[in-house]
This record gives structure tokens, C-alpha cells and sequence, in this order.
């Protein structure tokens, strides 16, 4: 990727880091940076529909220049670049999910199948940010589907066993939770004091380009179709 020479949003972003700077300065906190930007930790990041072509010059933070990325982790979730739903962090909980579930699977190896299920859904399915996934593609299946087999496996039943079996025998459905979550997300959002979010929710609800615009309407689509039948 090549460089973008004077970019006409740098110098306001270099105004803004230096506001910040001065900020946490006076409030005797500072900022973790490093001459060599690739030992920095703190990083920028720029949001876009696709991938640039180009990269910005770097911004400066303590005299220091950051390193932009394609990727973060924030609040224990990872963001891409480019949005597309949080599929780099749905993988990653899911290897996470994986290897949580064969931890508690190798713990307590005489314990009653309930008990590991009630365990695994307790300590193992709380898939933090899961109200800003696409539950819909095939990376959010494969999460889902990790859920199923680790089940099966927990109950030894056949890998055939039809997946309607196992909501009575592990509890809530992962699926069942990821829906039941974002929905319960859009009714906290309807209801916030602050005009400014049930502005961006109203904006958002219905646009299929913006993934919760997707999920609602997709979950509504789903939910007529049940009433339908």
C-alpha cells in the first residue's frame, strides 16, 4: 500500500491528538507510544466501505507517529477497518468458544452432561458484542454450528442427531441467544433518554446497507413467516 501524501483530514486529527495529549497530561495519565511505531500501542485505525488503496500519512501522538491498522481490539472485541459485520471477531470467539468448552469438557470428565452444559452456557456463551454481528452469513453459522457439536459431544450423541434435540438437553439455543440479545439491544436503544441515539436507531432500523438495518429486517421477515404458517 502506498502513501497518500497530505491528507485534508490529518492536520484536524493532529489538532484533536494534541487536545488529547494536553488533556491527559494535566491529569497525569499519558498515552503509550514508541518512536518506532510498530512498538506502539496505540494504533489508529480508519473506517471505510472498502479497502484504501492508499494510506495516510501517520498522525503523531507524543511526538511519535501511530501506526494506522486494518485491525484493533477494543473492548475485547476485534474491529475491522472495514465493517463488515465483526467477522474477524466472530471467528475469533469462536476458537475461543472451541477451546473453553474442550477446557471444561477435560475438567470435570465424570460429570453429569447437564451439569457441563449448564457450566458451558454460564462461563462459555456470553459472546461479548454479539448485538453488532451479521447473524445471518456463514461465519456466524459456524459459530452457532461450534455450539451444536460441542453439545452433541458433551451428551455423546451422534453427530446425525437432529438439532431440535438439543435445545431440551444444553439449554438456550446459541442461535436463540444472538436473536434474542440484538432484539433486546434495539428495545434498549428505543428506549434511551438520549435523542440522539433513538435518532441513529430510527436511521438505521430500516437501511439493508447497515447490518443491524440487515439483522431487523431479516428477524422480521422470519417472524412473519412464522405467523404465517
Amino acid at each position: 500500500m502506498g502513501a497518500l501524501g497530505t491528507c485534508p483530514l490529518c492536520l484536524p486529527l493532529n489538532l484533536a491528538l494534541d487536545i488529547s495529549e494536553a488533556y491527559v497530561r494535566d491529569h497525569n495519565i499519558s498515552f503509550s507510544t514508541n518512536p518506532d511505531a510498530a512498538k506502539s500501542k496505540t494504533k489508529g485505525i480508519i473506517f471505510s466501505k472498502k479497502p484504501l488503496k492508499l494510506e495516510p500519512e501517520p498522525v503523531k501522538l507524543n511526538g511519535n507517529p501511530l501506526p494506522w491498522v486494518k485491525q484493533a481490539r477494543y473492548l475485547g472485541n476485534t474491529v475491522e477497518c472495514v465493517p463488515i459485520g465483526l467477522s474477524a471477531d466472530v471467528k475469533s470467539k469462536r476458537a475461543r468458544y472451541i477451546e473453553r468448552n474442550v477446557e471444561v469438557s477435560y475438567e470435570f470428565p465424570q460429570a453429569h452432561p447437564h451439569l457441563k452444559c449448564k457450566l458451558n452456557n454460564i462461563y462459555n456463551s456470553s459472546f461479548p458484542g454479539s448485538v453488532s454481528y451479521d447473524l445471518f452469513p456463514d461465519s456466524t453459522r459456524m459459530l452457532v454450528n461450534s455450539w451444536s457439536v460441542s453439545i452433541r459431544q458433551m451428551w455423546n450423541l451422534p453427530f446425525s442427531a437432529h438439532k431440535y434435540l438439543l435445545e431440551p438437553l444444553g439449554g438456550t439455543h446459541a442461535y436463540t441467544m444472538l436473536l434474542v440479545r440484538f432484539v433486546k439491544f434495539l428495545q434498549t436503544a428505543q428506549k434511551s433518554s438520549k435523542l440522539a441515539v433513538q435518532l441513529m436507531l430510527q436511521r438505521v432500523m430500516n437501511n439493508y446497507d447497515t447490518v443491524t438495518g440487515r439483522n431487523f429486517l431479516k428477524i422480521q421477515s422470519l417472524v412473519d413467516s412464522e405467523e404465517n404458517l
